[in-house]
């Protein structure tokens, strides 16, 4: 699947090197993924190649965008209003996925730096109880 919008958030090219990137894919959903590569990698994996990945689907794309306004503006009725907004804007001017790019320009503000953005990511979905699916590949 295409992503629409994409972002390196972090990058090491030591000897042990990781990426962390940050996308919205075409359904709407936004996925974090980080890839470590390199001798500590293999030497705990058996690969020089791991990656992983947190993905909140679409459908949960509005309560991720309620945290995380909510957590910048502690005040509920200007993280409220300015979610409206973004759902008001999208219908005025047919923008696609409008919410999920509200989240990502959010979670890139965040998260923009940090080697362990995924993980603190996946701690953060969880506290907030919004549906995400991690994954891992070797």
């Amino acid at each position: 699947m295409t992503d629409i919008k994409s972002d390196e958030l972090f990058r090491d090219d030591g000897v042990n090197s990781r990426s962390v990137r940050l996308s919205i894919e075409q359904d709407g959903a936004i996925r974090f993924d980080a890839q470590d590569m390199g001798p500590l990698v293999e030497e705990h994996w058996g690969d020089d190649d791991y990656e992983f990945w947190v993905t909140v689907p679409g459908g949960a794309i509005e309560k991720l965008a309620s945290a995380l306004l909510c957590e910048k503006n502690p005040g509920r009725r200007s993280a409220t209003a300015r979610l409206a907004f973004a759902h008001a804007r999208a219908r005025c001017f047919g923008q696609r996925n409008a919410v999920a790019k509200l989240a990502f320009t959010l979670l890139r503000e965040k998260y923009k730096g940090r080697s362990g953005a995924v993980d603190e990511f996946r701690l953060f979905c969880e506290r907030e109880r919004i549906e995400h699916r991690f994954g891992s590949w070797v």
